[in-house]
């Protein structure tokens, strides 16, 4: 089915703040909660947010799975999760810990917090980490601002969500050559976010940042060590075994979501890149997915 007259799924919605959470926030605020009174989801899985969802293990078992990667769960986990991924989990009812979900406007802009984003934006999906205790302390802080929601406590969720989001950060160590040109690399991360589906070749978006191809893989790939071609090829094939998997939607229509009139053309990106047709990849993630 053809942009225009296609069909919505669940998978392909991407859920606001204020639609998940036992406590009401809204986009710019922060929610932090226990795990335990999460460990039903209002809606059904596996689904998406448009917002960061962080998940810190206290104690408890079962598995957590982030983009086809599933993960046992133990405690002193930490997963990280960014606007966009999909995500199930099956855990026991001892588990506990704490739920921590946030958007960009959460913090203000400043260069410290820049640097923060350029960490998160591409941390792994789970950190275990001999600093968890101190994740716990810091969580444990920011709850109890966020349920007594005494004078300023916004701000002094802010100011631990930073000092958080610092100790995470510090589990990684980025080369220098990542911090040259940051802004105008977070820039072309956006463009792509948003335009992925519609533009397929970097000259497009060379050409919306005042450069030239060559000149934005060069900044692009000493900031993250791969190409702006890997990584808008990188994000079409997460969105394409995103929706093979999780969602009813026909290879031709995958191909029409994201961007090729000719399902053909599709199929043929997916096997290169991939090695396999998109029906068979679709086949092995249903065994995963479902059992």
């Amino acid at each position: 089915m053809k942009p225009g007259g296609k069909k919505t799924h669940s998978v392909q919605q991407l859920h606001p703040l204020e639609s998940l959470g036992n406590a009401p926030a809204k986009t710019g605020e922060i929610r932090v909660e226990r795990l335990e009174f999460r460990l039903q989801p209002k809606v059904p899985f596996p689904h998406r947010h448009d917002f960061y969802h962080f998940l810190f293990l206290e104690k408890g078992g079962g598995w957590h799975e982030i983009d086809f990667q599933r993960f046992k769960v133990k405690p002193g986990q930490l997963f990280l999760m960014r606007p966009g991924q999909v995500h199930s989990w099956s855990l026991s009812s001892a588990t506990r810990g704490y739920v921590l979900e946030f958007t960009r406007a959460s913090l203000d802009r400043n260069r410290k917090t820049d640097e923060i984003w350029k960490f998160i934006e591409t941390a792994p999906a789970m950190i275990s980490s001999p600093r968890a205790g101190e994740f716990a302390m810091t969580l444990r802080l920011m709850l109890g601002e966020f349920n007594e929601r005494g004078n300023d406590f916004r701000l002094g969720l802010e100011h631990l969500l930073t000092a958080l989001l610092l100790k995470i950060s510090r589990e990684s160590s980025p080369s220098p050559a990542r911090t040259e040109g940051d802004t105008l690399v977070r820039k072309f991360q956006s463009m792509v976010e948003e335009d992925f589906s519609r533009h397929h070749k970097v000259d497009e978006y060379a050409r919306r940042l005042g450069l030239t191809p060559k000149s934005l893989t060069t900044k692009v790939s000493r900031a993250l060590g791969r190409s702006a071609g890997a990584i808008l090829q990188e994000r079409r094939l997460a969105e394409a075994k995103r929706l093979l998997a999780y969602s009813d939607l026909a290879v031709s229509e995958i191909g029409y979501e994201l961007g090729y009139e000719d399902p053909n053309y599709f199929a043929r990106f997916f096997r290169k890149h991939t090695g396999m047709a998109p029906g068979k990849f679709r086949k092995l993630a249903s065994r995963t997915v479902h059992g």
